[in-house]
């Protein structure tokens, strides 16, 4: 099976950080020593008194925000609060850098916590800021930042404007990181969109660069992300190939979560090879690191992959209690593809042990938490939609208002020519106008026209983003009927599984009483020998009893109730006068039971079975005494 991965979100976690640089400090720089290098900054500040230059404080601001990024992976709220500081101190002092690069900081904590829209506010103000300073650099990094923020949110087509933005801009600069990097996101969206040849490009060229260079933290994400493509592919030689060069870069960049990743894209491709022993050893290496560095969702996939593993090698408890972990996990995240997950996996694993009735239990929550996601997902394209077609809307304006500036430009320019000619050639004044007037006439058409063609190119966008709503209704409407067909095949399969119980039950009592008949055949010949009387008298007593246990019959009775709904009820409401042994006997007949079959169950004679035949047939004003079923009793 499908397991959603990580890997996508890694990598934009990891390329939002690699867009931080803070020139003089390295982001690995280790926390005792910046705290050192800032509390030796204060005590020169202090000495110094008035005459401390007050621009010295934007080293101050920057070791502040070294501080931010070092925190920001493992205490986001110390991160948080250095931010914060850094953005105080340089909005007193005027550091335009350090608030823009505040601004960065402060989306990325936005984004730890889920608040996308707030994290791009603070992308979008950081780059006006770095515009507005000359810092072209840092912009081109910021549209990167802001490009991974609308793919986050699924909207792709602003997503790629931002970054194929960024890419040219990074080309012009010729910067080799910017390119890398921006690369990688284009290839992350393009895998979204499940363009996997468009992904593996710009993976690719993200990859030569790296390699050329040597960035040895990005290597293996890159192998890991292209090594998945290939496995949706289903080009399973490549993919185990790039997994196993993403665990060998890993090794050497001494990245424990790379590692870790690699190693469970390869255990998740051997279960798709059916290879469960090597899968579960990649999974199991993947496991122990991820426990050691805590990483939670990373872990969500290596139990769900081990508890597939074990399902399919037949180790269903283990494969439990691997899926109870996975559901621990979803619960802190309430994510609903997770949930959507764990619930299909625990479908699968009971149906897989025969335990039908859980296995439905928990398909029903796997088809809530599944239409959940599917709504949430058409809600995203339709979002997406719109802002395409606001887009459009706001370009075409931006457009016309460009053409008739440089309309009225030349406009200008031509009157203004028209001045210097008439102190020389006073006659040709006429034409001037004459000239003049039929320009604008013609601007005038040709405004006209184009606006014209706007209006008729936002009537074509708007009839288009009508039609794919239309197509997204019916899509809806084609899954609601899909929905429908599998509840059905669900209840049809409830119906067969009650089917088979009552056919099971009917047997129990066929066998029983053939076999206390026998029993009591025997007794009646023991009765011939030196038992007494007495004796035999109370065996059989018992024997007759046990015969008509209301237990046995209660609970045929029930099955039958589930297989046969309402028969009981309608029976008696047209025949009250029936007695509780001809309700027993319609039932059998009912069940299409012989007549040699019934006599077994009721311990009487075949014979005294076409008697009760006659009779019944007689309360149930048939005229007719065939031995077969009563017509009343015909009730599917």
């Amino acid at each position: 099976m499908q397991y959603f991965t990580r890997n996508t979100y890694l990598i934009f976690a990891l390329l939002l950080l690699f867009l931080h640089p803070v020139a003089g400090f390295s982001q690995t720089t280790r926390a005792d020593s910046l705290l050192a290098k800032l509390q030796k900054f204060e005590k020169e500040k202090k000495s110094m008194g008035r005459s401390f230059p007050k621009m010295r404080d934007t080293l101050k601001a920057d070791m502040l925000s070294s501080l931010a990024i070092y925190y920001s992976h493992n205490n986001p709220q110390k991160a948080l609060a250095y931010t914060n500081e850094q953005m105080a101190l340089s909005e007193k002092i005027g550091y335009k850098f350090g608030i823009a690069n505040a601004c960065e900081m402060l989306a990325f904590v936005n984004e730890y916590e889920g608040r996308y829209e707030k994290a791009l506010e603070q992308l979008i103000r950081a780059r006006g800021l770095y515009m507005e300073i000359g810092s072209k650099g840092h912009a081109i990094n910021v549209d990167n930042g802001i490009g991974v923020q609308y793919a986050k949110q699924g909207i792709y087509s602003e997503a790629l404007k931002y970054l194929f933005r960024a890419l040219a801009e990074s080309k012009k600069e010729n910067d080799y990181w910017g390119i890398m990097s921006t690369c990688n996101n284009i290839g992350l969206v393009y895998t979204k969109h499940k363009d996997y040849d468009r992904a593996l490009k710009y993976y690719l060229e993200s990859l030569t660069i790296q390699l050329k260079h040597k960035e040895n933290r990005a290597i293996p994400y890159t192998y890991m992300n292209m090594g998945e493509i290939y496995g949706r592919k289903k080009m399973n030689d490549l993919s185990s190939k790039y997994f196993k060069l993403g665990i060998e870069s890993a090794k050497v960049a001494g990245d424990s979560i790379a590692l870790a990743n690699n190693y469970c894209g390869l255990g998740i491709l051997r279960i798709k090879q059916q290879q469960y022993t090597d899968a579960e050893a990649l999974l199991l290496k993947a496991k122990g690191i991820m426990e050691g560095v805590g990483d939670r969702g990373g872990l969500f996939t290596v139990y769900l992959s081990l508890a597939d593993v074990e399902a399919k090698k037949g180790n269903s408890q283990t494969a439990l209690a691997y899926n109870n972990h996975a559901l621990e996990i979803v619960k802190q995240s309430g994510e609903l593809d997770m949930y959507r997950q764990v619930y299909n996996q625990f479908s699968e694993i009971y149906a897989g042990m025969g335990n039908y009735k859980a296995a439905y239990d928990n398909h029903v929550l796997y088809k809530k938490f599944n239409d959940s996601l599917f709504n949430a997902e058409n809600q995203q394209k339709l979002t997406e939609q719109r802002m395409n077609f606001e887009f459009k809307a706001v370009q075409d304006k931006k457009d016309h208002e460009a053409r008739a500036a440089l309309e009225r430009q030349k406009t200008i320019r031509n009157a203004t020519a028209g001045g210097v000619v008439v102190a020389a050639l006073s006659g040709f004044i006429f034409l001037m106008r004459r000239q003049h007037r039929s320009n604008a006439k013609k601007l005038k058409a040709y405004n006209k026209l184009q606006d014209k063609l706007a209006r008729k190119n936002l009537e074509a966008q708007a009839l288009q983003v009508e039609k794919e709503n239309i197509e997204l209704k019916n899509n809806l409407m084609l899954k609601e009927k899909e929905q429908e067909l599998l509840e059905k095949e669900t209840l049809q399969e409830k119906l067969d599984f009650n089917r088979r119980e009552l056919a099971s039950a009917t047997l129990y009592l066929y066998q029983k009483n053939e076999l206390l008949s026998a029993l009591k055949a025997e007794i009646d010949a023991v009765s011939q020998g030196d038992a007494s009387p007495q004796q035999i008298s109370r065996i059989k007593s018992t024997i007759q009893q046990n015969l008509y246990m209301d237990a046995d019959w209660d609970k045929f009775k029930l099955h039958f109730e589930q297989v046969h709904p309402d028969f009981f009820k309608e029976l008696t409401e047209k025949h009250p006068g029936l007695t509780a042994y001809e309700v027993r006997l319609c039932a059998y007949l009912h069940l299409k039971l012989s007549t040699k079959e019934i006599a077994a169950l009721l311990n009487i004679t075949p014979a005294s079975v076409t008697k009760a035949k006659v009779r019944l047939n007689k309360k149930l004003n048939r005229t007719d005494v065939e031995e077969t079923e009563p017509e009343m009793v015909k009730m599917d």
